[in-house]
């Protein structure tokens, strides 16, 4: 089976997210150390979320949401990124 390299790259949607994420955290006051440390990662690992330097499993992507206290996110078919 031949994989495709390619899959594990980061996209502009990953950069979407990642800004946002970064934004409400600033919103709220949370620092990447309070926000890991809620979730159960580096502050390291948030900051690659956030620059979108990693790709975010959507597990990860509910944890961070839950921790930010949002009721959701919604990414359309378009790959628009609305936050509820």
């Amino acid at each position: 089976m031949i994989r495709n390299p390619d899959i594990r790259k980061t996209t502009n949607l990953d950069v979407e997210i990642g800004a946002k994420i970064k934004k409400s955290r600033i919103f709220k006051l949370i620092s990447q150390r309070d926000l890991a440390d809620k979730i159960g990662i580096t502050a390291q690992q948030i900051h690659k979320y956030e620059t979108g330097d990693n790709r975010i499993a959507i597990g990860t992507l509910v944890r961070i949401l839950s921790a930010l206290d949002f009721n959701g996110a919604y990414i359309s078919k378009e790959g628009d990124v609305s936050w509820q």
